[in-house]
């Protein structure tokens, strides 16, 4: 029986041959990368039957699988649009200020990254009676997504839209909880889907995975933001766009989730994996169209044994190393994220947040402020396309970096991230800031693909909801650090362009450590 591990191995055997000729003969090192590199690009009109005959194979039925989970995340965020705009739109309608509002996500984030790592590491140790019949990390989804579909559900009914005659003071204090628990949720689910795909998924498609998690997520955080912009009350006799947006929301939420509730993929992982070791090399491109016609590609994926040496534990030493890359990376990252709405309001529209609300100034920065959606949109785009930009390179350039690419395409994005917050800072327009907005969303989104692949490279199967769990604790704690120092760079400097200043600064750092991961 083959397998990828011995594919790989054929290949390392053809290039110990290439390496000797190469050093027999100075002048065919050339040679040899040309015919790589027009090999990979002669066979690109192969790919429709590479595509068909990876689906049809085991492990592409796996990551078929492996995507159905997948889609939970896509309807966790069009609901959750929904949850925010509503309840964002309650508060302030009954008085709240625009900062208690913003309470939920100051203190939701503080709490995930305590409770959130420690959910992770209990889901390891669950007893196998649950995790070999139910799952562990099924188990936790499917209390969370019942408990978030049911504080969804409560949201309109303590909102005073449906029971007018309800206390204001009750509304704020009902709606800012339910606003606090769904965004706990909200993170609760999406780290729980990237363990639980990380248990099913075939280790050689770890990588892989993770890339489509994010693409998903940036399609569905585009459509919620969009969709709930929508005056539909010009057009249909629904009133506010909120009345048809959210319970169709909802209902999506649910419909989504529908795998995570039935599938017992997970238990059949646990399983498997638990007293397997892992190989060494886990992740393969999806799609190699680096492939020569008649090489061993052809051979079924599944049809075969993995290597016998493996990894018996997790190496925390490069965990941790990969956690500290996280922070530092998501700290550039965040910084649109957190201060576009500011950025927009005064340097681009030249507003003044601080002005009288009748004011010429203070209607200025309305204007610029309320695009802040939008940009949120554009990012989110950007981090949808990163995931299309990662696989299509994954495929082409398989053949030509190895294992190599993964490191190579992170710290690439790295410089993305860069150039963008660069660009965003000095932007003298609206077009300018637009732009660098899609090469944050391309560097954020690949820098999210980045970390969840290295730290899945490096864990054992026995680890997974802990690890996973740590670096989305490590992608959250840096946005809390950039509000307060990027807040802290403003009251300084004066202004709005300063953070994004900053937030590039620890990319320098990051680029070159991507390389050694």
């Amino acid at each position: 029986m083959n397998s990828y591990a011995d594919i790989e191995e054929d290949s390392s055997d053809s290039s110990e041959l290439t390496t000797e000729s190469i050093l027999s003969d100075g002048n065919s090192i050339r040679t040899t990368e040309t015919l790589s590199v027009s090999r990979t690009f002669a066979n690109i009109p192969q790919l429709p039957h590479h595509i068909a005959a990876f689906f049809s194979s085991p492990l592409g039925k796996n990551l078929v699988i492996s995507l159905l989970l997948m889609v939970s995340i896509a309807g966790m965020e069009i609901e959750w649009a929904g949850v925010y705009s509503w309840a964002s739109s309650t508060l302030l309608e009954h008085g709240a200020s625009g900062e208690l509002s913003t309470l939920p996500f100051q203190l939701s984030p503080i709490i995930s990254v305590i409770i959130i790592p420690i959910a992770g590491a209990l889901s390891d140790r669950f007893p196998k009676v649950i995790r070999y019949r139910y799952g562990s990390r099924r188990l936790i989804l499917t209390v969370s997504i019942l408990l978030c579909g049911a504080c969804a559900l409560c949201v309109p009914l303590t909102s005073g839209t449906i029971f007018p005659s309800l206390p204001s003071r009750f509304i704020i204090a009902s709606q800012l909880f339910l606003n606090t628990l769904l965004d706990i949720l909200n993170k609760f689910i999406e780290s729980f889907i990237r363990a639980l795909v990380g248990t099913v998924a075939d280790p050689r498609l770890e990588s892989i995975n993770h890339v489509l998690t994010t693409a998903i997520l940036g399609f569905a955080m585009i459509f919620g933001f969009q969709a709930t912009s929508i005056p539909l009350n010009k057009w249909l006799p629904v009133g506010h766009t909120m009345n048809l947006y959210y319970p169709i929301g909802v209902v999506i939420f649910f419909i989504t989730a529908i795998p995570v509730f039935f599938s017992k993929a997970e238990a059949r992982a646990c399983a498997r994996k638990d007293n397997v070791e892992q190989p060494t090399i886990k992740d393969i491109p999806l799609l190699s169209v680096a492939q020569e016609p008649d090489s061993p590609a052809e051979v079924d994926p599944d049809a075969i044994s993995v290597k016998e040496e493996g990894r018996k534990k997790t190496s925390w030493v490069r965990v941790g190393l990969v956690l500290l890359w996280c922070m530092a990376a998501f700290y550039s990252g965040w910084t649109a994220w957190v201060f576009n709405p500011e950025f927009l309001g005064v340097d681009i529209y030249h507003g003044d947040p601080h002005a009288h609300p009748n004011s010429v100034q203070f209607k200025k920065y309305e204007e610029g402020a309320s695009l802040a959606g939008t940009s949120d949109s554009i990012i989110s785009l950007g981090v949808m396309l990163s995931a299309f930009i990662w696989l299509a390179l994954d495929a082409l350039l398989a053949r030509v970096l190895g294992r190599f690419r993964t490191v190579l395409f992170g710290a690439m994005f790295n410089v993305i991230l860069l150039v963008g917050l660069i660009m965003c800072a000095f932007a003298p327009g609206l077009l300018t800031f637009a732009f660098a907005q899609v090469l944050i969303g391309l560097g954020f989104g690949g820098s999210t693909n980045f970390v969840f692949s290295r730290a899945a490279h490096y864990t054992h199967i026995s680890d997974v909801g802990l690890v996973n769990t740590l670096v989305f604790s490590a992608e959250t704690l840096p946005q809390m650090l950039m509000t307060v120092s990027g807040t802290m760079a403003v009251g300084l400097t004066g202004s709005y362009r300063t953070p994004y200043i900053l937030g590039a600064v620890p990319l320098l750092l990051t680029i070159p450590l991507t390389l050694v991961l």
